[in-house]
């Protein structure tokens, strides 16, 4: 949950481009709302011992995916991450360690993580791997929904 609003990654420079800027602006909701629902759940959901899938459609470095994944491993869940990387030939970036939050609470943190950067290409671990994901995006963009 955003408790704060966030620069838009797209429009900073690189030098601009921070952890800190997704860290400082949210936290996790103990009871968040279901999809179809528009009151929040009576309990909290319990985290702890949980696998989360996180979804961002597209990201252009991925900061504010692994900030979402660092608040979900600081409640005891394991993080899985799904995305579309919005420019190739950049870097998927990666806080390491993690930066100690509370994950329900807002939170500052004044010095920018480590970071490990992990440049596109030299993930791909197939040369067809980029046409198969275009198929499959494709596929999933015409899909006929409910």
């Amino acid at each position: 949950m955003r408790h704060r609003r966030s620069q838009k990654s797209q429009y900073l420079k690189p030098e601009q481009k921070t952890f800190g800027n997704q860290i400082n602006t949210i936290h996790l909701n103990r009871r968040p709302r279901s999809y179809d629902k528009p009151e929040p759940r009576k309990r909290s959901l319990p985290l702890a011992g949980k696998q989360v899938l996180v979804v961002d459609d597209f990201i252009t470095n991925g900061r504010s995916l692994d900030a979402a994944r660092a608040f979900i491993e600081a409640a005891g869940a394991n993080a899985v991450l799904f995305s579309w990387l919005k420019t190739i030939n950049t870097s998927f970036e990666h806080m390491s360690p993690n930066p100690p939050v509370d994950p329900y609470r807002p939170c500052t943190i004044g010095q920018e993580p480590a970071t490990v950067s992990y440049y596109y290409r030299d993930y791909i671990v197939a040369p067809r791997a980029p046409r198969e994901l275009t198929s499959i995006l494709r596929a999933y963009r015409d899909w006929t929904w409910p």
